[in-house]
């Protein structure tokens, strides 16, 4: 007994060979951007130009943002959350600095574009401190 359903048609094989060519072809679609968090290190990231992007620090907060000229950025770092919301009002690449509560700054250059809001994280360095920088003995000449 043979079913129709064993049998595909070809122009329905090539519709779903196409489609699944598409999908394949169409790359990943992320929200989330995980950067390393340098300062003097500028980093380039992909931002909304249609809906809010968030500005974030991993595990810290973001006290200020500020853009060379205020005309082409729109948005605010919330005390509370420590993260920011933002938006930019051109579509040229242009930089800015994240200011962190820790008192880092972190250069971030906005590539405005036509996709769906982004998180950008900015993943602090955090550095060791040594056994001799810890507070606890004076250190004594010998």
């Amino acid at each position: 007994m043979q079913t129709n359903h064993s049998k595909m048609k070809p122009r329905s094989l090539n519709v779903l060979l196409w489609a699944c060519l598409s999908l394949a072809m169409s790359g990943p679609a992320s929200a989330l951007q995980v950067v390393d968090g340098v300062e003097g290190k500028t980093v380039f990231v992909n931002v909304s130009t249609r809906d809010l992007n968030r500005i974030a620090i991993e595990g810290g907060k973001v006290r200020r943002i500020k853009a060379a000229d205020d005309s082409v950025l729109t948005g605010s770092a919330d005390q509370d959350t420590g993260q920011a919301l933002v938006q930019p009002l051109v579509k040229d690449p242009f930089g800015i600095f994240v200011f962190s509560q820790t008192g880092k700054t972190y250069t971030l250059v906005l590539q405005p574009k036509d996709i769906p809001g982004e998180s950008i994280v900015i993943r602090e360095q955090r550095i060791e401190a040594s056994p001799s920088s810890l507070p606890g003995e004076i250190e004594r000449s010998s």
